[in-house]
């Protein structure tokens, strides 16, 4: 069964609190899970923030 595809934006700071890092993946089910990192990048936070 093939299912329509889902994206999903996922964001993440870690623990070194340098900035964030933000992912936009595709999802999909056709006889087994696939996956497409559409775009990723990673924001520096304003000097001040980092740990």
């Amino acid at each position: 069964m093939t299912q329509k595809p889902v994206s999903v934006l996922g964001l993440m700071s870690g623990s070194s609190m340098d900035g964030l890092d933000i992912a936009c993946c595709r999802f999909w089910y056709d006889q087994r899970w696939h996956f497409k990192i559409e775009a990723a990048e990673t924001l520096p936070y304003p000097e001040g923030w980092a740990a």
